[in-house]
């Protein structure tokens, strides 16, 4: 799963295993099945994968929601690709709404005997998810004849419009490499992560090979990461992460933010206390990570009476990270 935005996600998959597509085109790089969450007072799937992947996509889309219902399945092209899951999904969410043009569901009846529990959409109609709009602009015969994209705001669901080859987990990271190496073979390549999906091999795999793999750790107060942080997936667990934390063996650099006052609502969002620092730095020591970089806000917030750490609170942890034989930077 991967973030788009903060109520769309990726939920596809890789497939690393199929030679051909549809019998003909070589997939040296492997493909990806593409397929997208968006969450709101409704949920909102768009586009499925080939069958074969449904467990690990089914993990995927649990990762992000838990165990709320789907409302609606979009399905912007028929190939199986796109659709192949669509009766896995059905039995799973036996409630769900699938929504597509005409043409879609003469198709859907006659690949997968469906035709409960549908939604036609013309040309420029709309669904509310909730403050969430979808749109849809039909494109007969971009691919096939049913074929169409969904719209949310500027972001483009693109079905089969655009469509290339190649799987995407550790791409990124690849290319980075690849053009450092190329171009500037003396620089340094770093990564900053939120920590989220650090226990996913893949993305392990990625971050040990960056030369600063910089994680999050705000706090180790499970309730203060939710009142501040806020991470959407409600599998979160900052346990978790530490333990996750500790697989990348000190090949990692550890950044914390430490601020002082309220929300607007008043509550207490001061994490500069021995009650959130005393723990965090057992974190700290039990995962042993190569530097720490400790900071404070920097600029105007939402909330009117959140206050900058002082100078001397952070000098102060500073020093206590030191001692424990961890390099520490402090930014003011």
């Amino acid at each position: 799963m991967t973030p788009i935005s903060n109520n769309v996600f990726y939920v596809g998959v890789n497939d690393r295993n199929k030679s051909l597509f549809e019998g003909l085109w070589p997939l040296p790089n492997g493909v990806s099945y593409n397929s997208y969450l968006v969450v709101d007072e409704k949920v909102c799937l768009i586009d499925t994968v080939e069958v074969d992947f449904f467990t690990q996509y089914i993990e995927n889309i649990r990762e992000v929601i838990g165990d709320r219902p789907v409302d609606y399945l979009v399905i912007n092209h028929m190939e199986p690709d796109h659709s192949g899951s669509l009766a896995l999904v059905k039995k799973y969410y036996p409630e769900i709404k699938i929504v597509g043009n005409k043409k879609t569901f003469s198709m859907i009846q006659g690949f997968y005997g469906i035709g409960d529990d549908i939604m036609v959409v013309n040309n420029g109609d709309t669904l509310s998810l909730g403050s969430s709009e979808l749109s849809f602009v039909l494109t007969p015969m971009v691919h096939w004849p049913e074929t169409m994209v969904t719209l949310l705001g500027d972001i483009l669901f693109s079905g089969d419009a655009f469509g290339c080859f190649g799987a995407l987990n550790g791409g990124i990271i690849d290319d980075t490499l690849r053009l450092r190496d190329e171009l500037c073979p003396g620089a340094k390549v770093s990564v900053l992560s939120n920590s989220t999906f650090i226990h996913r091999p893949a993305v392990r795999e990625a971050l040990m090979r960056v030369d600063n793999n910089i994680l999050k750790l705000d706090t180790v107060d499970a309730p203060y990461i939710h009142r501040v942080d806020r991470p959407l997936q409600p599998s979160y667990d900052v346990a978790k992460v530490i333990e996750d934390m500790k697989c990348f063996h000190g090949h990692l650099i550890i950044q914390t933010m430490f601020m002082r006052g309220t929300t607007d609502e008043g509550i207490d969002v001061d994490n500069t206390s021995a009650s959130f620092v005393d723990p965090w730095l057992k974190a700290v020591a039990d995962i042993a990570p190569a530097e720490v970089m400790i900071y404070t806000i920097d600029r105007e917030t939402p909330d009117r009476h959140l206050l900058k750490a002082t100078r001397q609170q952070l000098d102060a942890i500073r020093e206590r990270v030191k001692a424990l034989g961890i390099e520490c930077t402090a930014s003011y």
